[in-house]
């Protein structure tokens, strides 16, 4: 009997350092990421200062708050394009 293989199917998490596809980010989340790939550099030639790490940590929070926006976006074009919103489609009687 054949195994079946794992699902894969959920949220796909970009690696910080690769290089965003266009059109995927907003720019703003673009340049942080720029901005965090030429921190990672100048970090790995010595040890991280705690304020360094702190300001790693903060840049990071930054991108996945970009990203969480950017994601909302596309749901709400998402959900217009089915002719509606949320908020509609829950006050709508079921049928």
């Amino acid at each position: 009997m054949e195994e079946d293989p794992p699902e894969t199917t959920g949220t796909l998490i970009q690696h910080p350092n690769a290089p965003l596809s266009a059109g995927s980010m907003k720019s703003s989340s673009s340049a942080s990421t720029s901005n965090k790939a030429s921190h990672s550099a100048s970090a790995s030639t010595s040890n991280p200062s705690p304020q360094d790490e702190l300001n790693s940590v903060i840049q990071d929070q930054k991108a996945i708050k970009d990203t969480l926006q950017s994601l909302t976006g596309s749901i709400q074009g998402f959900i217009a394009s089915l002719g509606g919103s949320p908020s509609d489609r829950a006050s709508a009687p079921s049928q």
